[in-house]
């Protein structure tokens, strides 16, 4: 997954406020658990157990 995708960078390739929030080891598990809900959250509201999808099925789904 590129920074881009799970905004850590802008589109001009800054650094964002989420990427920031990331380096510092108080906050980085929450703002990683963030980017996943956001990157992900459609598979789960699609298919309440995605956790349990093979990989070649989320990514034909995130297509």
């Amino acid at each position: 997954m590129s920074h881009k995708r799970n905004d850590a960078e802008d589109d001009s390739g800054v650094p964002t406020a989420r990427y920031h929030r990331y380096l510092d080891q108080t906050q980085s598990a929450l703002v990683l658990a963030e980017g996943i809900r956001a990157a992900y959250g459609d598979q789960f509201r699609i298919k309440r157990n995605a956790h349990e999808m093979s990989r070649s099925k989320v990514g034909e789904r995130a297509m």
